[in-house]
């Protein structure tokens, strides 16, 4: 058990020795029979600034917005053109949601909400034959929250 003991305590030091802005801080327990090491981490800004970026989803009331993937099924600078195209869409597709989204001077219709790469490339190719020029986008997706979930 010493040993064990003895293996963790250097491990623990050894990190402490290579980490650049990190404290850890080891505190003998009160009682000397016990294995107990209390370790208090200090997290460097730049770390904490890091995570901030990486966080995939926000949560808005019932609304979770998170990184997904939506299909472009047209692109236009005719803004008819792209209600015709999403009124096509509407029709053979009728579940799934549609958007047009105009970034001067062109208008793009994208559908679906999708979670991963791979649920959308199964839609894509169901959609190919009616939309083939068809694309994948990374996109920021709205998911309705059940009221068990919270």
């Amino acid at each position: 058990m010493r040993i064990c003991a003895s293996i963790f305590f250097l491990l623990m030091l050894s990190s402490y020795a290579m980490s650049q802005d990190t404290t850890f801080v080891f505190r003998p327990a009160s009682n000397l029979d016990s294995l107990t090491v209390g370790i208090v981490y200090e997290e460097d800004e730049r770390t904490a600034g890091l995570l901030r970026e990486l966080k995939t989803y926000e949560i808005q009331g019932d609304v979770v917005i998170m990184d997904g993937y939506r299909i472009q099924i047209y692109f236009s600078n005719e803004r008819k053109l792209a209600e015709e195209q999403r009124m096509k869409f509407i029709r053979l597709f009728p579940a799934f949601e549609s958007f047009i989204e105009y970034d001067a001077p062109n208008y793009t219709v994208k559908v679906g909400s999708f979670r991963s790469i791979e649920e959308a490339e199964e839609f894509r190719k169901i959609i190919t034959p009616y939309f083939p020029m068809s694309i994948i986008q990374k996109a920021k997706i709205k998911m309705s929250l059940d009221k068990g979930d919270k």
